[in-house]
């Protein structure tokens, strides 16, 4: 199972609306491990698109031509869909850490 695998399980499990408090702290768990994973695969991505880019350089063109060439390329796509998986990930993080301690308040009040 693939990284973005695990985080799509993940996030259709905190989607499908049941969550419980073990849920949460599983999740962030599981997803605090993953974003290391992410990040990982994010930088391996961001420098094949950089090695097609000062590719693109090399050839003579303009600077702002040989970008458009490179931000056509699947290296180019991989970087973006990491960038974009690892800002999930964050946002999921983020959201049960919130989830977390609106259940910790909720407790407290009703001491």
């Amino acid at each position: 199972m693939t990284v973005r695998e695990r985080i799509a399980g993940i996030q259709k499990e905190l989607a499908d609306g049941a969550l419980t408090p073990d849920l949460a702290r599983e999740s962030l768990v599981r997803l605090t491990s993953l974003l290391g994973n992410v990040h990982d695969a994010q930088r391996k991505a961001d420098h094949e698109y950089k090695l097609v880019l000062l590719g693109c350089m090399a050839g003579g063109e303009a600077a702002n031509r040989a970008r458009i060439r490179a931000e056509v390329s699947e290296q180019y796509q991989a970087a973006s869909e990491m960038k974009d998986l690892a800002n999930l990930v964050q946002e999921m993080i983020r959201s049960c850490k919130a989830y977390m301690r609106s259940l910790e308040e909720e407790q407290r009040l009703t001491r």
